[in-house]
Parts: C-alpha cells; structure tokens; sequence
C-alpha cells in the first residue's frame, strides 16, 4: 500500500541535545557544509509549525517532497506526530499530483515554488476543485507573487506561504491564507517559539536577520569556526537583507552573500561564475536571476563566434553543474544590455 501509519515513539530526554540528523546544504564558497541537529530541534519545530498549521490525525498527505530535504523531513515529522496517513509521490512528473490528490482523496499537499509554477504553467490544476483538499503549503525560497495571487484567489483560506532554513530544522515563518494577499511579498511573522532580530549589515543602512530558537542548529559537522561565524550571541544569521513592517511582517530585500535558491537549492553565483571563466570560448559573461528567471548573456571570443550556439554552450555546462544550477537561457550577444548595470552578479 502506498499509505503508511507509523506508531509515535518519545525520544528520552536525556537525549534531547544529541544529534538527531545531519542534512547537507550548499554554503557560500559552494562547498556542502552539514548541519547537525539535534532531537530537541526537531522537536521543537514540529511543536511550533503545529501550532500554526491546521494539520489533523485524518489528514492524508501527498508527500511530494524527499525526506533527505529539510522542508520535505519537517513534513514527515509534523504529520506523524498528528498520526496522518501518508501517500508518497514516487513520479518524477509534477502534475501527477493532480491526479494523486483526487484518487487518493488527499486532504494536504506541500510544494517549492517550482512545484506550483510547472502546476500553475503546464497543467489544468487551477481549473480543479478538489473537494478533499483542506490547506497546502509553499517554502523553499520565493514564489512570484502573480502565481501566488492565483492560488489564494482560487483556493481561499486554503494556501499558506512559509519561510525557513536548514539551521532552523527548518520552518522560521508563516503568512496564514487570511493574510496573504495584503502581504503578498512578505515572508510572514515568526513562528510560536521563534525570535527575529535585525542586525546591522556591515557598514550599510540594511538589516541582516537573526533567528533565535530552540529550532536552531547545534552546529555545522566539523566546521567550528563556521559555526562561530554563523552567530551573533544565540543569534543564527541568515544571510538574508529584511525589513519589518509596523505589522511586524518581514521582507526579504537580498542577500549578504551571492547564494541564491533555486528548486529549493542554493547555489553559489561564485561557484558557477568561476565554471563559466574556464570554458575557453567565452570571452565576458554575465549572470542575472530576475523575477525567478536565471539567465546568461555570453559574449563569445571573436575566433569562436560562428561555431558556438546555446546548445554548445549548455553542453559545455552539465558537465560540471548541477540540474538546478543551469540557467532557463543563454542569450549570446555582441553587448550586454544597459539594465544588466542596475541587477546582475
């Protein structure tokens, strides 16, 4: 059966501080740096995101996400400790979902901001009703508010928007259904049991956020300078530039570092950059992730330039880039265009 209950079992407390799992992310030189967390962290972001989803024992979950992915394993947890049923989506097409979700008769779903652009983009879900379907969710980076406004106009009091980060087990912040649409670019408000602080970023008028909790990573795996680099007191930073509103609603306004999230990864502009700078018949090159777009414009060295096409290019790519590291399009061109001076890497 594709459904599975699993009896809840408690973790000793005596164990609660010894590392639980240890899941790899990408850091800022682009190297995986593992987190280490701990029972206590899991079990306190379990605890929290309980208290803000509407999740229930009778739920039947389309779990579309891996289990070695944060977000996907926080699923998992928050659903088991209701004692939900579980259907695991072993397709590798996305909008399978549609068809799981009606004959398995399931009540929640969670997905990245790809899952609902492929949704939205390339299949009929929005013209679907979906009687059994309670509440589904987004985290995993920023899905564009046009999409977003489409589901929350289609399924009201439906589509909760998360934010989080590996360190943090992973959920930080929640924007409920209710208030979506007045806060459609915000991250939300912190979760029960979670502190936002701003810091000030260096010698600059922006605002680096700090999260305190005890959702918080016990550290990175072999890597105690980074550890210690990665706080200020009890404080996790994470890289992200925000304001708050008087609402107290935080905005994502950049990043401190080139990492940018893509598919729910990271990836390390410097990492791809420095690929790029090896391939021989590239002369200048520029990035740009605009509106969730990735994009490389290519200026090709003149002795090169009637036998290089995108294709070429692409290939010469894989070889040493991820999936999620390659861009929707390469635009060879003779110059950069002007507004590639205002955003760019």
């Amino acid at each position: 059966s594709s459904f599975t209950k699993i009896k809840k079992r408690k973790v000793s407390q005596t164990k609660s501080k010894d590392v639980s799992t240890v899941l790899f992310t990408s850091g800022t030189t682009g190297e995986k740096k593992g987190v280490m967390l701990t029972h206590d962290n899991l079990i306190s972001n379990t605890s929290s995101v309980l208290k803000v989803l509407p999740i229930k024992k009778s739920d039947i979950v389309n779990l579309f996400l891996p289990n070695s992915y944060s977000f996907g394993l926080s699923i998992l947890h928050t659903h088991l400790k209701k004692g939900s049923s579980f259907f695991f989506h072993n397709s590798p097409f996305v909008g399978s979902i549609i068809q799981e979700l009606e004959r398995y008769k399931c009540t929640v779903f969670y997905g990245v901001p790809s899952t609902f652009e492929i949704l939205l983009n390339k299949t009929n879900f929005i013209e679907k009703k979906f009687p059994k379907l309670r509440f589904f969710a987004q985290a995993g980076g920023k899905l564009d508010k046009n999409y977003k406004i489409q589901l929350a106009n289609k399924f009201k009091n439906k589509f909760y928007v998360m934010y989080g980060a590996t360190e943090a087990s992973p959920r930080l912040s929640i924007i409920e259904p209710k208030k979506l649409k007045k806060k459609i670019e915000s991250i939300g408000r912190p979760l029960p049991g979670v502190s936002f602080k701003l810091f000030k970023y260096k010698n600059t008028n922006s605002y680096e956020l700090g999260v305190k909790g005890r959702n918080i990573m016990k550290g990175y795996l072999s890597d105690k300078r980074l550890t210690k680099k990665s706080f200020k007191g009890k404080f996790y930073l994470t890289g992200d530039i925000v304001r708050k509103d008087k609402h107290n609603f935080y905005y994502i306004l950049g990043r401190s570092d080139k990492i940018i999230k893509r598919f729910g990864y990271k990836i390390n502009i410097n990492q791809i950059k420095t690929t790029i700078k090896k391939i021989s018949f590239i002369n200048k090159f520029k990035i740009t992730f605009n509106d969730n777009e990735f994009i490389f414009f290519v200026i090709v060295k003149n002795k090169f330039k009637n036998d290089i096409n995108e294709i070429y290019i692409k290939k010469s790519l894989r070889e040493s880039l991820a999936s999620y590291e390659m861009p929707d399009k390469i635009i060879i061109t003779k110059k950069f265009p002007l507004y590639l001076n205002q955003k760019n890497y």
